[in-house]
């Protein structure tokens, strides 16, 4: 067995402190008044929402508040199937399979990311077990040899061991995996030290329900130039066909932002991809969120980062995308848009005006219960995303409206426009 000590880069783990957890807060009115607020409207249910909602943007549009004004977006509810309120059970299979055979499932996904036949012997797994004298320390097992090393007892504990490798420095690849297949990071080191973390973002394109708010642009990739529109239609048949992480029954993926990175040479085209679930959103983790008030993200931060227009050069962020769905309750009476719009406004009040650049009906995170955590991955409700920019400070701002109770939480967030 061999036996070496590696500076590992823990890539999914610094990924995922980008999408870390912390608390939104009620935004200017209390919660006793805004209970007086919602119990004056006259909720309906969600074909009512449905039917309205382009009405609902049409007052927008034509100047119904003082202090909320419309920039050009759009939506619809037309692919959307019903609201809920929704949790997703982890799947914990692994820990009844010995780790040879989550081994087996770590490498098919590693194969059908990387099609190319590659060297991977540089790979590790990474393993904490006791030696002779009972104090824990760090194995790491190569590749070539985890088959025959690893058929020892010591490395079927019930917890998460992971692959890792690096050799891009030399012209290879970069590959880290968990056996519960989430803080999933593939790349081909094609965009060298380039990556949605640094200072080369030049230019980021809002989605509104997967659908670009702007103008197609021309991107000069290393293979030469293409359309968004085109990679778009590519990076969405990659995600329902070729993906190669097992995702949840109803789930399906889809595009949340668009960012175009730029090493001088050539360019590269970030996806940042969230779930969707009968028709609604996630609410996603950005390359561009800012100061203390950052939404609750969690999984729905993945990113396919393009440097050819043929496959993705880089992967990473992916969490647990392979629980059970389940519908606690189905809501069945809901603030309408305007409804939404109505509360906010109201709240907001006199002293701002907020430019608005669109509007969303979303799933988003909630805390899970302690005594819970360990076999819940998400517990998620449903809130209109309503997002805008204030024009006292030129902050991006977005903001939740729960559907249910009108409870308004708030975030910021800059766009590279």
């Amino acid at each position: 067995m061999k036996k070496k000590k590696v500076l590992v880069i823990a890539g999914g783990i610094v990924c995922i402190a980008i999408i870390a957890v912390t608390a939104s807060f009620v935004f200017k009115k209390d919660r006793t008044d805004n209970d007086d607020k919602v119990d004056k409207v006259d909720k309906g249910n969600f074909e009512y929402v449905r039917e309205k909602i382009q009405s609902d943007i049409v007052e927008l549009k034509d100047g119904k508040y003082d202090n909320l004004i419309y920039n050009d977006f759009e939506i619809s509810l037309d692919n959307v199937e019903g609201v809920y309120n929704i949790e997703i059970e982890s799947d914990n299979s692994y820990l009844d399979r010995s780790f040879l055979e989550n081994f087996a499932i770590m490498d098919e996904v590693i194969d059908k990311f990387f099609v190319e036949d590659f060297d991977k012997s540089y790979i590790a797994a990474h393993f904490n077990v006791l030696n002779d004298k009972q104090e824990e320390e760090t194995v790491y097992i190569y590749y070539n040899d985890i088959e025959t090393e690893c058929v020892d007892e010591k490395y079927n504990k019930p917890e998460t061991d992971w692959l890792f490798g690096n050799n891009t420095s030399e012209g290879g690849y970069m590959v880290q995996i968990m056996e519960c297949l989430s803080a999933a990071w593939f790349s081909r080191g094609e965009m060298g030290d380039i990556g949605p973390f640094h200072d080369e973002i030049k230019k980021a394109y809002r989605y509104i329900n997967c659908l670009r708010q702007s103008e197609d642009v021309e991107i000069n990739l290393k293979d030469g130039t293409v359309m968004l529109s085109e990679m778009e239609q590519d990076v969405q048949d990659y995600l329902n066909n070729s993906f190669p992480l097992p995702v949840s029954g109803d789930i399906s993926l889809g595009i949340a932002e668009v960012s175009i990175l730029d090493n001088g040479d050539y360019q590269g085209v970030c996806f940042n991809v969230r779930r969707i679930y009968k028709g609604i959103p996630f609410e996603y983790g950005t390359v561009a969120q800012s100061s203390m008030y950052i939404d609750f993200t969690d999984r729905d931060s993945g990113m396919l980062i393009y440097a050819v227009s043929e496959y993705p050069d880089t992967m990473m962020s992916f969490g647990r995308l392979n629980g059970t769905v389940i519908e606690t309750s189905e809501i069945t009476e809901m603030l309408s848009l305007s409804d939404a719009l109505d509360i906010l406004s109201e709240s907001i009040g006199d002293n701002s005006v907020y430019d608005v650049y669109g509007t969303e009906l979303v799933y988003r995170n909630c805390e899970i219960p302690e005594e819970r955590v360990n076999g819940l991955d998400d517990i998620l409700v449903p809130k209109w995303k309503i997002i805008t920019k204030n024009r006292n400070d030129d902050k991006y701002t977005i903001f939740y409206v729960d559907v249910v109770t009108g409870e308004i939480t708030e975030r910021f967030e800059p766009y590279y426009e």
